[in-house]
Order: structure tokens, then C-alpha cells, then sequence
């Protein structure tokens, strides 16, 4: 918890010097003529401190408000007097006096009917039951003063007070309501033009928003308010706003920053208030210190804060310096040390009975006796924070009561109220008008954003599908191409075969040669005719898969016997590796059409004397068959579209034909049964063609 003390909104009062003309003077006898002289002699004492205070000179300001009151003490003028006790007691809210604050503004409310005097003098005297945590009486006076004022002919005197009223909403945990106080003082003085209460009143909202540990909403006001002051030269409301600027940058981890702005403040303080004790910025920068670990530096500060508030008999500089004393026992593991300096907080807690002093400290002595290993007086002191915690809690909602209750005695119309109000009302409407602009704005915005998308992937669609009927078409006139070249030879071989033996122009051994021939041209068209009508079934009706257990040694074997014939005629040797207990799940018609079309590929591209293996082996929960052959291979710049119809087809060792449609036949039937299919190739040592699938579970 950081010891603070809140802003004040403090207005000296001017009152106009009677200047008694000469006629006037030698009518009245030697009496009247003295007393309007030693009036107007307190009228100036009052300005000349006012300009002292201005000034930051209080040494100066103390020594004229004495004279004052002497003066007006001696005339026994209950009107003069009372501005002077005013202006005093002002004088001792600003040096943290309050006992006698609150003493001489009392009595100074009740010498006089005066109305601005009156309110001014309610304002500062409820002020000084806050800074002593009186809040139901300090509410109470402001109300006071607020009844006594008119908000249109002293706006200032009256947005003074609802201010400070922000002040005791803040302490009681009601932040909603005392921003909006907040807000309406700064709102007042921006109309108004009022520097010095709008630099008071950005101070005491970035202050709130710094207790409420929203430190980068506070920092903003508090450069605001320092900028006025510093233009200004409002001396004191700068000294504030930069303490509590230094004080927001520490609690952010900004170090540096808060150690440059906390010695502006501290040159500032020494000299602006060289006589006033510098409890509060002593104490803050001793928990500065304790964060970066300056312990000795850090003690220092607490000490001569400490020392300070016993001077000025401040109970809350005592507790909030006994206990930063001991938090730096415990950053140095000094705990018999710190429960100390606690335990002395705890006492001053409970003299001046303020139940938050009491938790705080409570809390502390639990976790420093916790780490001392005592824990029965650690379970003593943490149930204690229970129950001062749940009486605090309840003390706080009497007091809000109490202050509902106040407020509703207060049945005055403020008429400064309803001109903020409809300027506000006014302010919000322009904004609302604004914010339906920028939504219809965005929703035309949204709608230009999605066609123009929508147009986007429709054209993309279109030249995707465009593409496609290319290929289709580059396919459909291969295929024509196919059909017109690569079958119309075997059959006008046939022809030419048949005509020879119609008219008996061959011999028996050239009509078994020629068949031979013609037996490999026809199995090796057959193969491409069941490619090309597989592929042009899958192509207009889909393809119908029916997956099962499949023996993959059996599935090879008849792929094997099957093309026998070709091999032998190359004299190439087809040898079956694979293991007769592997199982696949597979479309057996689907799975011998893939391994056929990569055997018939090694065949074609295979020597005399070549060798075509197939074997399969269980990897993890796939099969995976390896056709290979140890053939011509296959060059690098041809592997690419060697699995579509994009690429060109070659001839083989024998210069068989091929319509280049059983790879990609494979590669699209394989990746429809959930496999996947490779290739590796050297050129002159072979190729071997990798078929993943499903193992059989």
C-alpha cells in the first residue's frame, strides 16, 4: 500500500481593499479613520501571503497570515477575521496540520453569515475531516457548502467542492463515482478556462487512476497537469503531479524515469517547501529504493520519513514508514527484525482505528513469522486479517450508507450541473452521430471488401476450370492419338497376316514366327485398351473401390503368370519375393492393375538377360511392395509428369510403344486406396518403384 495524501482544490480568497476616498476620511472621526486603516493593512498581510503562496514561499506566507490575524484579531471584525482564520487554516492542510486545521476552520465557519467566505472556509474544514478519514462528517460539510452556493454565480467554489467529494469516493472503494466527479472538475475547467483547477484536477484523476494501479492511464494526466504547471507556474499542484508521476513509472518497472522525475520532484520540494516536512515523497522514494534493491538508500528514506511524522504527529507517515522499514528487514532476510518494525505499524493501526492499517500490518506479520518458522504466531495473525478484513468490509458499506443518506439530504438544483450535463449530452450525441457514421462507413466498406473478393476467387474458379478443360483437351487428343496410331498397327498387322495365309503365301514356321509377334503386340494393346477404359470409367462414373484383404503374394504371382510371356520373349527373368503371409487391405482388381502396368513398364525397359523383382515387406501399419528392374533407368529431366499425362512417352529397348497412361493410372489408383507411390532410378543400373498401402489389420 503506498502512503498518500490526496489533492486539495484550495481558492484564496480576494477580497477587494476598501480604499476610503478623501472625503470620506475627513468625515469620519479619528477612530473610523484607524480601523478602515488597519483593515485594509489585514487585506494586504492576506495578498502579499497569496502571492508568497504562489511563490512557494512558506517561511514568508506563515510569517504574514501571523501578522493578519493579529491585525484582524486586535479589530475584533468577525468578517476580516474569518478570512484570515481561512487563509490559516488553508495554510495548515497544506504543511499536513490538521488537528489545527480542523480547530481554526471551525471556528472560522461559525463567526460568519458571508456565503462565499462560509463556502470556502466548508470546503477546506471538510477537507481537513478527510485527510483524517472522517468521511461521513466531511461529506456532510461539503454538503454544506454546497447549499450555501450558487453553481452559476461561483461555478469555481462549487466544482471545487464535487471535486474533493471525488476524493472521498475514492478512499471508500467507489471508482465509478469518483472518476465521474473527476471528469466533470476537469470538464468545468476546460469551459471555464481555468488553468490552475484544471492542472488540480488532472493531478488528482491520474492520482486515482495510480491507486487503482492503472498506471498507464495515469501517466497521461499527470504529463498533462505537469505541462500546465510548469507553464503556469503552479508550484505546488507541479510538486504533486510530478511525485505521483515518479511514483506511477515505479510501480510500472520504469526505473530510470522514476528516479530522473522523483529528484525534479525532490529539488522541487526544497524549493517550494523547504519548511514543510517531506513525509509522503520521503516515503515514496524509499519504496523506489526497496524495488531496485538500494536497501541502505531505502531505509534512509523511511527513517527520515518516520522521524518527520513523529514531529508532525502524522499516524499515517508512522505506519507506512514502519512498515517499508519492514519490508527492508525482509529483503534482508532479517525477519526477527521486521516483525518489529510490523508488530509497531499493527500498534498504530489499532490506536488511531483504521482497520485497513490493521489488515496490511496483520498480513505482514503472518508471512514474516511464516518464514520464521513460527507458525502459531503466523496462524494467529493470518486469521486476524480474516476478521479485520471482514469487519472493514462491513464498516465500508455502513459508511456508504451513511453517505446515500447524506447525499439524498441534498435537494438543491445545481444549475452548473445541467450545463455540463447538456454539454456532455450534446458532446455524447455528436459522437453518437460520428460513431453511426463510421459503422455505416465500415459495413460499406465490409460489402466493397467481400465482392471485390467474391470476384477474386470467381475468376480464379474460372481460369482453374478453363485450365482443366485444356488438359482435358490435351488429353482427349492424346488419347485419339493413341487409338489412331498405337491400335490400328496390331490390327492392320492382323490384316496383313490374314490376307498371306488366305492366299497360302507363307510357310508354316513364318506364320508361327509372325503369330508370335503378333501375340506380344496384341497383350501389350490389351493392357492398353484395360488402361484406357479403367481410366475413362474413373473419369465419367467414378471410381468404385472394394477394399479387403488381399494376400499379396498371390496378387504378384498371377500378375506374374499373366505376363510371363512378354518377359520370356525378352528373355527377361520375373522373379516373385514376396513373403506369402503379408496381407493387404486393398482393391485386389485395383492392386493387380498397378503392380501389371509397373511390371509391364520394367519389361519394356528392360535388356535381354534383364531381371524385373517384386517384393513387399510390413513397415509399421503399411505394406510396401518394391518393383524393381535392373533396365536402362530412367534420365532426370523425364521424372518430371512421369505420373500424368502432361509428360511424353518413350519407347522401349525394343521400341514398344506406350500411351504413358499407366503410371498415372497408378499413382491415382494407389492414392484412392489411402497408399502413396515412389520412384528411384539410375540411368543405365535400373529403376524400383515403391507402392505404399494399408497393412491388413
Amino acid at each position: 500500500m503506498v502512503f498518500r495524501i490526496s489533492a486539495i482544490l484550495f481558492f484564496a480568497v480576494v477580497l477587494p481593499v476598501s480604499v476610503a476616498s478623501a472625503q470620506d476620511n475627513m468625515q469620519a472621526g479619528p477612530d473610523e479613520v484607524t480601523a478602515r486603516s488597519d483593515s485594509a493593512l489585514v487585506h494586504s498581510y492576506l495578498e502579499e501571503a497569496g502571492v508568497s503562496k504562489g511563490e512557494g514561499d512558506i517561511r514568508r506566507q506563515r510569517k504574514l497570515l501571523g501578522r493578519a490575524y493579529e491585525a484582524a484579531d486586535s479589530l475584533d471584525v468577525s468578517l476580516l477575521l474569518k478570512a484570515v482564520e481561512k487563509d490559516l487554516g488553508e495554510y495548515y492542510l497544506e504543511t499536513s496540520s490538521y488537528d489545527s486545521a480542523e480547530t481554526v476552520l471551525r471556528r472560522a465557519a461559525e463567526r460568519s453569515s458571508d456565503g462565499i467566505i462560509q463556502t470556502r472556509t466548508l470546503n477546506l474544514l471538510a477537507t481537513a475531516y478527510r485527510y483524517q478519514s472522517k468521511y461521513p462528517e466531511a461529506m456532510k460539510t461539503y454538503n454544506q457548502g454546497l447549499a450555501l452556493v450558487d453553481s452559476l454565480e461561483s461555478p469555481k467554489v462549487y466544482a471545487a467542492i464535487k471535486t474533493n467529494k471525488a476524493s472521498i469516493y475514492e478512499n471508500l472503494g467507489n471508482l465509478s463515482k469518483a472518476v465521474s466527479l473527476y471528469q466533470d472538475g476537469i470538464t468545468f475547467a476546460e469551459i471555464v478556462e481555468d488553468s490552475s483547477f484544471l492542472a488540480t484536477a488532472l493531478n488528482n484523476l491520474g492520482n486515482l487512476y495510480f491507486q487503482k494501479g492503472d498506471y498507464e492511464e495515469a501517466i497521461p494526466y499527470l504529463e498533462e497537469s505537469i505541462a500546465i504547471s510548469e507553464q503556469q507556474g503552479f508550484y505546488n499542484t507541479l510538486l504533486r503531479s510530478k511525485h505521483n508521476l515518479a511514483s506511477a513509472h515505479r510501480d510500472l518497472g520504469n526505473y530510470k524515469k522514476s528516479r530522473e522525475v522523483y529528484e525534479e520532484a525532490w529539488a522541487l520540494q526544497k524549493k517550494v517547501r523547504p519548511d514543510i516536512p517531506p513525509i509522503q515523497l520521503l516515503h515514496s522514494m524509499g519504496v523506489f529504493y526497496l524495488k531496485v534493491s538500494e536497501l541502505k538508500k531505502a531505509e534512509e528514506h523511511f527513517q527520515e520519513s518516520l522521524e518527520y511524522a513523529r514531529q508532525a504527529g502524522v499516524p499515517a507517515g508512522l505506519f507506512h514508514n514502519l512498515i517499508g522499514l519492514g519490508d527492508v528487514s525482509v529483503a534482508r532476510s532479517d525477519y526477527t527484525e521486521a516483525t518489529d518494525f510490523y508488530s509497531n505499524a499493527f500498534d498504530v493501526g489499532q490506536k488511531v482505528d483504521v482497520p485497513p492499517f490493521r489488515v496490511t500490518a496483520a498480513d505482514k506479520l503472518y508471512k514474516s513469522y511464516k518464514k520464521a518458522n513460527n507458525f502459531d504466531k503466523a496462524l494467529k495473525y493470518h486469521e486476524l486479517v480474516k476478521q479485520v478484513s471482514d469487519s472493514l468490509t462491513e464498516a465500508q458499506q455502513d459508511e456508504q450508507l451513511a453517505l446515500a443518506e447524506t447525499e439524498l439530504g441534498l435537494r438543491q438544483q445545481q444549475k452548473i450541473n445541467q450545463l455540463l450535463q447538456e454539454r456532455q449530452d450534446e458532446q455524447e450525441a455528436r459522437i453518437q452521430t460520428q460513431n453511426w457514421l463510421i459503422i455505416a462507413f465500415t459495413v460499406v466498406l465490409i460489402i466493397v471488401i467481400i465482392s471485390l473478393y467474391l470476384l477474386y476467387r470467381s475468376n480464379k474458379e474460372r481460369e482453374r476450370i478453363n485450365k482443366e478443360l485444356e488438359e482435358l483437351n490435351e488429353v482427349k487428343n492424346k488419347m485419339m492419338g493413341i487409338i489412331a496410331h498405337d491400335l490400328r498397327s496390331p490390327m492392320s498387322s492382323m490384316q496383313g497376316v490374314f490376307y498371306l495365309l488366305k492366299n497360302e503365301d507363307l510357310e508354316l514356321e513364318e506364320i508361327r514366327e509372325i503369330a508370335s509377334e503378333l501375340e506380344i503386340s496384341i497383350r501389350e494393346n490389351i493392357n492398353m485398351m484395360d488402361n484406357l477404359l479403367n481410366w475413362a470409367n474413373s473419369q465419367m462414373t467414378g471410381l468404385k473401390i472394394d477394399i479387403e484383404k488381399v494376400s499379396a503374394f498371390e496378387a504378384v504371382d498371377e500378375v506374374i503368370e499373366n505376363l510371363s510371356f512378354s518377359a520370356s520373349h525378352k528373355s527377361i527373368t520375373l522373379v516373385n519375393e514376396v513373403d506369402t503371409t503379408i496381407e493387404a487391405e486393398a482393391d485386389i482388381n485395383l492392386l493387380q492393375l498397378i503392380i501389371r502396368n509397373l511390371v509391364s513398364n520394367a519389361i519394356k525397359f528392360s535388356n535381354e538377360g534383364d531381371s524385373v523383382t517384386i517384393t513387399a515387406k510390413e513397415q509399421n501399419d503399411e505394406v510396401i511392395f518394391k518393383v524393381e528392374d535392373t533396365g536402362i533407368g530412367i534420365p532426370e529431366e523425364e521424372r518430371e509428369g512421369l505420373f500424368s499425362l502432361q509428360g511424353n512417352s518413350r519407347s522401349g529397348t525394343n521400341n514398344e510403344n506406350g500411351s504413358g497412361l499407366g503410371l498415372k493410372l497408378c499413382k491415382e489408383f494407389v492414392e484412392k486406396q489411402n497408399g502413396t507411390i515412389e520412384l528411384e532410378s539410375t540411368v543405365g543400373e535400373g529403376s524400383t518403384f515403391y507402392v505404399s498401402l494399408p497393412k491388413a489389420s
